[in-house]
């Protein structure tokens, strides 16, 4: 085996194309004639020669004819584990070229692998179809929108749908309530997923939109780093019970895919920065980020709300005033930006939470590691 640039000559028949690091997900084998079953529309004659095509249920993809076998995202060869991501870890194009009878594999979609939780009534799991994410965006837009006063889209308002460029690349973690009924949308909570190594295709993190995250870009590999977004919960669920299911599943897609950091943003709700001044600087003295990782806002303006906290403040008190999404990022062992972000058209004042994985709470590793 040997893996060479795409410049290097090759012979077609024995060439398999990897747009990813390797990884050793659970894999299976996908043949030519299964993909033409579930995506006819690319059922056209296949020459001798590879074919760079896309599949909505795989994403690009090379299919080599003369093997009848396809290659996707995030390949791993049988037998080559010892392969590492770092080798693979700029997203060059690679071929691995072979004169001997080939077998690969290929790993699962993430919704093949992570699998399905199901406590009493509830079941977790990443959207699948189309209609679930769908109700998943209805979701975020009764809670960002109709709830928390975000502005909308004109195309937004008519839909009555949270949507953006990433939705199409992220995985969907969702919680159905089997038992809501008289409602056709079952769908309670969801969070939005998206690793280092998919969001390329898209333009980059959501978060990179409010906060310079050079340093933290610099430190891991893409597909290290999860982008957890758009967490939202049906107000008529918010108990916690809904949250610490969608943490479960947060703990599966950590392990299967290894992931090394998390990060996304938290929000105080409202746009008046100097309503939470001790709540700011309070996380500003007990949670910053270290300078290692320490992440800049593109917010230009400078907010006076960071002040010098008096010992005698009650840190409790204030703890238990700061937002439950943010309280529970700090809880597993999270750090924050020195300085916020204010998100007008979210009505949010936000910041970029960071937690490393190595580092998450003992207690908390135990309870959804485990």
């Amino acid at each position: 085996w040997s893996w060479v640039k795409l410049s290097t000559k090759f012979t077609s028949s024995f060439l398999v194309q990897s747009f990813a690091s390797v990884t050793s997900s659970p894999s299976k084998i996908w043949s030519i004639q299964e993909i033409i079953k579930s995506n006819p529309s690319i059922a056209s004659p296949l020459s001798e020669s590879p074919v760079l095509t896309k599949c909505s249920i795989l994403g690009y993809f090379m299919i080599i004819p003369t093997l009848s076998l396809i290659m996707t995202l995030g390949v791993c060869p049988s037998g080559l584990n010892t392969l590492t991501s770092e080798r693979l870890s700029s997203c060059e194009t690679w071929v691995l070229l072979s004169s001997k009878h080939v077998t690969f594999s290929v790993t699962t979609s993430p919704t093949d692998a992570v699998q399905q939780i199901k406590v009493d009534n509830f079941v977790i799991k990443i959207a699948e179809k189309k209609s679930e994410l769908k109700k998943a965006q209805a979701l975020r837009y009764s809670v960002f929108y109709k709830e928390k006063k975000a502005i909308p889209t004109i195309s937004k308002k008519i839909l009555r749908l949270d949507y953006d460029k990433i939705d199409k690349f992220a995985d969907h973690l969702i919680v159905i309530d089997k038992n809501r009924k008289g409602i056709r949308n079952k769908i309670v909570g969801t969070y939005r997923l998206i690793r280092g190594d998919v969001v390329v295709h898209c333009g980059g993190f959501y978060t990179s939109s409010e906060f310079d995250l050079s340093k933290i870009l610099d430190s891991y590999i893409n597909n290290q780093i999860l982008e957890l977004g758009r967490s939202c919960v049906h107000q008529d669920y918010r108990n916690g019970t809904i949250m610490n299911l969608l943490w479960k599943a947060i703990a599966e897609y950590v392990k299967l895919y290894d992931v090394k950091i998390l990060l996304g943003c938290a929000s105080f709700h409202g746009t008046d920065v100097m309503k939470y001044t001790y709540e700011l600087s309070y996380l500003r003295k007990k949670f910053s980020l270290p300078d290692e990782l320490s992440v800049k806002s593109l917010d230009t303006k400078i907010y006076p709300a960071y002040t010098e906290i008096n010992s005698n403040n009650n840190d409790l008190r204030t703890f238990v005033k700061l937002p439950p999404l943010i309280k529970g990022y700090l809880r597993i062992g999270g750090k924050v930006s020195h300085d916020c972000f204010v998100d007008y058209k979210f009505n949010t004042i936000d910041l970029c939470v960071v937690v490393t994985t190595d580092n998450i709470d003992k207690k908390y590793k135990k309870k959804y590691l485990n």
